[in-house]
């Protein structure tokens, strides 16, 4: 399959916007009218591509911050047969229509997620899924995302071999597509060497980051409000995004256990259910299954407790810390001969938990912290609860559960931050940290300027 051409009606970047892919045919989407003209180019040299293997290639070119990666990530998300982007409940569902070319038959399909779009062709252009000149809305795969069924058999591959900071902090994952890219690679690679080891020991990438991440708030926090034009043509962020993760990957790894573990009823607990019956933790199978029910019912316990408070930035910061210390608690791999440790966890957890009687919480992690013995995270709490405490005195501000850093003569407050995050993200990186507006070309450009800084 080759992509002909894309029309997006509102996605990021892009409002009503079109992109060719292809000198050989030419399609222009009347958005008020609905409809779609195709044309073929009747000069089109088709001798240009002399290769057997290389027979379409497109330029895309624009300033930085114009949507040359936008434009790539969307492709990847909605090309792929399992793929998807807009979901199909009727209602709330990204407008987009494609065209493609079966490169085995010539056939040219194109697809839309409007109930009907108009379809103008010369005579000697056949659209293979068009009826009475007129295109139908996409079908669902086994996601309900809409999928293109042309897609089913079609392998999509993304290749980019420059470093892409945004799409790191984001973890974008493409269904269905295979990623062989920079990142792409980065992560998966990580994933499966670095199973079960704490999160600063793990690569020099890790260092990379987080010594870019200070060049990156000194020089902006130093350079805030000043041209520099001749380095630099756009203006500088004056926000810096505080982005809490998505918990469910690592709630996900702490109950893997859970359907082979003793049934419990998932609106008690397990101490309820525990309360006058023997359980086994001798094995170390066994140790897992308990262990994960109690960090299940530590984090309901924890829901609980925030209902008492009005603070979101404390609740979204301290349960990331809770994520922490669960995943530095128990591990993706626990080995064997660590069985009495545990043991003696679990029965410090029981008890802690069926006399629970907190009512902050910071006393909540810490108690959880000396539990475990993550002494190293004592004193990081502490502070963090500060920030958590003041968020005014440090220059956070909330905009619709929006948290952000103004950087202007604020680098001091940002950077203490910022390492009591790396010293708290010992077992999960729960925060992402993003620049207000900037593209992965500006990204680049901007490091360049940090390492001469």
């Amino acid at each position: 399959m080759k992509v002909l051409y894309l029309w997006v009606l509102n996605h990021r970047l892009f409002n009503n916007q079109e992109f060719n892919f292809c000198d050989q045919y030419h399609f222009k989407f009347n958005y008020e009218t609905k409809c779609l003209e195709c044309l073929l180019n009747n000069k089109y040299p088709s001798e240009l591509y002399n290769s057997n293997n290389v027979e379409l290639i497109s330029y895309i070119i624009g300033d930085n911050g114009e949507g040359k990666t936008t434009l790539l990530n969307l492709l990847m998300r909605i090309l792929p047969y399992d793929g998807g982007i807009g979901i199909g409940d009727g209602i709330n569902y990204l407008k987009y229509i494609y065209a493609l070319k079966e490169e085995s038959s010539n056939n040219i399909y194109i697809y839309s997620t409007y109930d009907k779009i108009e379809i103008k062709t010369p005579n000697n252009l056949v659209i293979m899924n068009c009826r009475n000149n007129t295109i139908t809305k996409m079908q669902y795969n086994s996601r309900h995302f809409f999928s293109c069924q042309e897609m089913k058999d079609t392998a999509v591959i993304f290749h980019s071999n420059v470093f892409d900071r945004n799409r790191y902090n984001d973890q974008e994952v493409f269904f269905d597509v295979k990623d062989i890219s920079f990142n792409g690679l980065l992560k998966t690679d990580f994933e499966y060497r670095t199973t079960g080891l704490e999160d600063g020991i793990k690569t020099q990438l890790r260092v990379f980051l987080d010594a870019e991440m200070m060049r990156q708030i000194k020089f902006i926090s130093e350079n805030s409000g000043r041209k520099l034009k001749k380095w630099i043509p756009f203006p500088l962020p004056q926000k810096l995004y505080i982005n809490f993760k998505d918990d469910s990957e690592v709630l996900d790894s702490i109950y893997r256990y859970d359907e082979s573990a003793i049934e419990i009823d998932c609106e008690s607990t397990f101490y309820e259910y525990d309360r006058d019956r023997e359980i086994n933790i001798r094995g170390l199978d066994s140790l897992r299954k308990v262990l994960a029910h109690i960090c299940r019912d530590i984090m309901k316990q924890y829901d609980k407790l925030y209902k008492k408070s009005s603070i979101e930035f404390q609740y979204f910061l301290y349960r990331g810390v809770l994520m922490s210390c669960i995943k530095l608690i128990f591990p993706d791999i626990v080995g064997a001969g660590i069985t009495e440790r545990y043991q003696n966890i679990i029965s410090d957890l029981r008890k802690f938990m069926r006399n629970f009687n907190f009512d902050s919480n910071a006393g909540f992690i810490i108690k959880l912290i000396e539990i475990a013995h993550i002494d190293k995270l004592l004193n990081a709490v502490g502070q963090i609860n500060d920030f958590a405490s003041n968020m005014e005195k440090y220059g956070i501000e909330n905009q619709a559960l929006q948290f952000y850093f103004l950087t202007e003569s604020n680098d001091k407050a940002i950077m203490d931050f910022y390492r009591l995050f790396r010293i708290t993200a010992l077992g999960a990186d729960y925060l992402t940290f993003r620049w207000e507006g900037l593209s992965s070309g500006e990204y680049n450009l901007l490091n360049s300027n940090f390492a001469l800084a």
